[in-house]
């Protein structure tokens, strides 16, 4: 425990180097001073896990692996089972044993090579490279430190459904961390072996919403739309202490059966960070007085959406905003409040058919509202392999779309008065 509070103060430390902090340095010696710390961080990880977590979490097997292994010819492993399954760890192994490395020597090697790119691959992508370092840090300290509550099943997505559902059968409260688009794959087991057996399980859904530069196939649009058909209560937080605070109450006794909390891929949103959390199912982030018209979303669509409220504020046009965190089901208390204004529009990055757009219409129109309800959402499901705002611009979830759709439908109001 002390090693890992004394790398997480560290690491924690180094984050000084990405706030205002360090403003008075020049670009040039500021960035200079964030690699030299990703250097010390990243040589840091090297020392403690070769010298005390081994290569992940499966420190055993490999040592294993390589007692087994290492002395095997090529043509042994080649024939071997288990020499096939892992074929490029087992020819690794063969010539790392060649060299006549002892196992702690190895260690050192593959562990210099994954700490190399661990560190190049946040210091290239990640806004906030020390929290990167960190949350890859605290995964591997929770692993080692509690083997018995740390399951990987790969890319077995049914499997780790079903598998959550046995243990939530005996007493556990399993939570099962799966990207967006991964656990459509699942669904089946989602709704057969938890949700129709009501089974204590906790649903981390990754990547959710729109995903940049993973490919058309990474895009986490479906999840609203099909764990809301099963009636699973969904929570959406727009900003770190929101996902802190949810995820505490979605773990706490105040919830049985399955639940579910989705976050996108990436940090924060300054504008949304802004706002904290009050522990409420929706706020307002924006009210008016006079206001006729709602802008209401979830997640990061939100900052979209407050910037389209100002730009109809400028245009004369009063526009509050509402910024939902429990998904679903809905509360009474949001619908009657929605049911008060003339227009609402209501923006998600999720498919359009079933969505919580299209449920909310229909609450709205059960509790015999008959307003204008403008629904932004993923009309085409095959998105571009693009940044996040060339995908909301593509269809339609930009500000600039979004004020556009408010205008249109004060005009058709004002035309049919």
């Amino acid at each position: 425990m002390a090693v890992y509070l004394g790398m997480a103060a560290f690491l924690c430390a180094g984050s000084l180097l990405w706030s205002g902090q360090v403003e008075h340095l020049d670009t040039k010696k500021r960035k200079m001073l964030q690699d030299l710390f990703l250097l010390a961080a990243g040589a840091l990880f090297v020392l403690v896990a070769t010298c005390r977590y081994g290569i992940g979490y499966d420190y055993f097997n490999y040592q294993t692996l390589y007692e087994q292994l290492g002395p095997m010819s090529v043509l042994q492993l080649l024939q071997d089972h288990v020499g096939q399954e892992f074929i490029g760890y087992s020819i690794f192994t063969h010539l790392m044993y060649l060299l006549e490395l002892s196992y702690r020597q190895l260690l050192l090697v593959v562990n210099l090579l994954l700490t190399a790119i661990v560190v190049w691959f946040v210091r290239r992508f990640s806004p906030l490279p020390w929290l990167g370092l960190y949350l890859y840090l605290a995964l591997q300290f929770f692993a080692h430190s509690h083997p018995e509550r740390f399951f990987d099943v790969g890319m077995a997505e049914q499997h780790a459904v079903t598998f959550a559902a046995g243990l939530a059968s005996q007493g556990m409260l399993p939570v099962v961390c799966i990207y967006s688009t991964f656990l459509q794959r699942s669904y089946d087991q989602i709704i057969h072996d938890v949700n129709l057996l009501r089974e204590n399980v906790v649903f981390a859904i990754d990547r959710a919403g729109f995903v940049p530069a993973d490919g058309e196939t990474h895009q986490g649009i479906y999840d609203p739309a099909f764990l809301s058909q099963l009636g699973m209560p969904l929570y959406a937080p727009s900003n770190y202490q929101e996902l802190n605070y949810w995820l505490q109450q979605l773990l706490s006794d105040r919830f049985h059966g399955p639940r579910a909390i989705r976050y996108p891929r990436g940090g924060q949103d300054a504008a949304l960070a802004e706002f904290g959390c009050t522990g409420e199912d929706y706020d307002f982030l924006r009210k008016a007085d006079d206001a006729t018209i709602v802008l209401v979303s979830y997640a990061d669509e939100l900052a979209d959406l407050l910037q389209a409220e100002r730009e109809l504020q400028q245009k004369s046009i009063a526009c509050d905003v509402i910024k939902v965190v429990k998904l679903y089901p809905f509360t009474g208390k949001m619908i009657a409040d929605l049911s008060k204004y003339k227009i609402i529009l209501f923006a998600e990055e999720c498919i359009a058919n079933g969505s919580i757009g299209e449920h909310l219409e229909y609450a709205l129109q059960q509790n015999e509202w008959n307003g204008r309800f403008i629904h932004c959402a993923v009309r085409n499901a095959c998105l571009p392999h693009a940044s996040v705002a060339q995908i909301k611009q593509a269809t339609g979830l930009d500000a600039a779309h979004l004020v556009q759709a408010v205008q249109m439908a004060v005009t058709k109001g004002e035309n049919l008065l």
